[in-house]
């Protein structure tokens, strides 16, 4: 009996790190996500900027 116990608490300790680590890679995504369109403007302002620098 004490075994089964011991076998279901491992399995939902087991889900609870595998619950937060799909959070937290999910969280890491959209964190990324934010980043590169961030960085997608930045770029895009730069080859503008470059652009009226040719024109002058």
């Amino acid at each position: 009996m004490n075994e089964v116990m011991n076998k279901e608490y491992s399995i939902a300790n087991d889900i609870k790190v595998s619950y937060s680590l799909v959070n937290t890679a999910q969280k890491t995504l959209s964190d990324l996500d934010k980043s590169i369109d961030e960085l997608s403007l930045l770029v895009e302002n730069l080859r503008d900027n470059a652009r009226k620098l040719e024109i002058k």
